[in-house]
């Protein structure tokens, strides 16, 4: 033990006043008097800790030993990570969210987009500057044309891996305020991959649709026939109908429609008589079409179709048949089908 923590000391010993070892000492007894502290004089402290230790990181991933062991075989050329690292500790410093004593709280995704750009201009600081071979000390200089193809590429390189990042968050803003993208089907895009295997989940269209279901039943379901088919009759031709189940819809759905997302899901119906085969008397087709972003080209919708027949059972309880007056509606329905992608021959029913 006693080895140990005497390699530590030898190691963390300046051997000499302007050394990396100096910075980083510098920068953890500010940190120990920014403890002490409060307010302005902590921030101001702590702050310069941040410089000494990013100064004192810096100085030390360029030592020739440290270089080496950092740099590993790539494609086209040497992979050197201190850039990487000195990038990172800046980022943490100008974009992390601190809480009490500097304590790390959050990252945002400005720091993850900047960390690449950074290192790479970390990365090509050394190409412009040069050692004066009389007075030994670093001046600026012009790279040579045999490097400056290669440092393009370089920056590009990273300046790539930041826009895949911005990707990211991008695709992470659109989920927060369009959950029913989770719903889509991604298998045929060349730039979004899912890499894991977990629940697609389901759109706010569903809900819609269920929701919507379950106001038509309320309004219909054992009422007199003839009034059913009244208001069938009088609704069949106009939409209005549909406008009163979307408005009822949105008054169940309040809390979930005040996301963004329910402002784009349109909710469409028509009525049908045409299906008899099935001993149903009017048909419902209720559409829930998806109006915002979607992987398709024109989007897709959720259907939900329903039946709206006379309850058989009131005839066998009487024994006889009842008079119209006195026989009652019933609903159903299917389930809500898989997204359907908006095609020229499978357009939703209102479009």
């Amino acid at each position: 033990m006693k080895e140990f923590i005497q390699e530590i000391r030898n190691f963390l010993t300046p051997k000499q006043p302007a050394s990396w070892q100096t910075l980083l000492l510098l920068s953890l007894f500010s940190s120990f008097i920014a403890f002490f502290t409060t307010s302005i004089a902590q921030n101001i402290i702590s702050s310069c800790g941040w410089i000494f230790l990013i100064l004192a990181a810096w100085w030390f991933v360029y030592e020739p030993p440290v270089k080496k062991a950092l740099t590993f075989p790539g494609v086209f050329t040497q992979i050197f990570l201190g850039p990487w690292i000195i990038s990172a500790l800046i980022c943490l410093f100008l974009f992390g969210s601190w809480g009490n004593f500097g304590q790390l709280t959050a990252i945002t995704p400005p720091a993850f987009i900047v960390w690449p750009i950074l290192a790479a201009f970390i990365g090509l600081i050394p190409n412009f500057i040069k050692t004066n071979g009389g007075s030994k000390t670093p001046e600026f200089t012009w790279p040579g044309k045999d490097k400056r193809q290669g440092m393009v590429l370089f920056l590009l390189s990273h300046v790539l891996v930041a826009c895949w990042f911005q990707f990211y968050f991008l695709l992470q803003g659109w989920l927060s305020i369009y959950p029913s993208l989770l719903a889509d089907d991604f298998t045929s895009s060349s730039f979004v991959v899912r890499v894991s295997n977990f629940d697609r989940g389901a759109p706010l269209g569903k809900d819609v649709l269920n929701t919507a279901e379950s106001q038509l039943r309320s309004r219909l379901e054992k009422q007199n026939w003839s009034e059913i088919e009244r208001w069938l009759f009088e609704n069949k031709a106009q939409k209005q109908w549909v406008n009163d189940l979307e408005s009822d819809v949105k008054k169940q759905l309040s809390q979930r429609w005040r996301l963004f997302e329910g402002q784009l899901w349109d909710l469409q119906g028509k009525v049908t008589t045409d299906r008899f085969d099935t001993g149903a008397m009017y048909n419902v087709q209720l559409d829930a079409v998806w109006q915002g972003p979607s992987s398709q080209q024109a989007g897709y919708y959720l259907t939900k179709t329903c039946e709206i027949t006379p309850n058989r059972q009131f005839y066998r309880k009487a024994g006889a048949a009842l008079p119209a007056s006195r026989v009652v509606g019933r609903l159903k329905c299917n389930d809500v089908s898989r997204p359907i992608e908006i095609k020229p021959d499978s357009k939703p029913v209102g479009a």
